[in-house]
């Protein structure tokens, strides 16, 4: 089977991977911010317990005490929720 970006999947994955942006607006710098990871959106924001999640294809965890430590456990979650959905597929 041969597997080729698609033209909106190009644009997705030559996108700056794994670099964090301030979400919508000026003054979301340090509650939300957004990275790609595998070409497909990543956020952290903060939760209801003055932590911070994160969110990632349908798939969170959260407790993390501030937002850099958050996003130094955002590869290690990508790469768990990945592994997760690829048990989901069945033959």
């Amino acid at each position: 089977m041969k597997i080729e970006l698609s033209a909106g999947g190009r644009v997705q994955f030559q996108g700056p991977q794994q670099r964090w942006n301030a979400g919508p607006g000026d003054d979301s710098k340090g509650i939300l911010e957004i990275a790609l990871y595998a070409g497909q959106p990543m956020m952290v924001i903060t939760d209801d317990a003055s932590g911070f999640e994160l969110h990632y294809l349908g798939f969170a965890t959260g407790g993390f005490r501030t937002i850099d430590v958050a996003k130094q456990a955002a590869p290690e979650f990508a790469r768990r929720a990945l592994d997760r959905m690829r048990e989901m597929v069945s033959d």
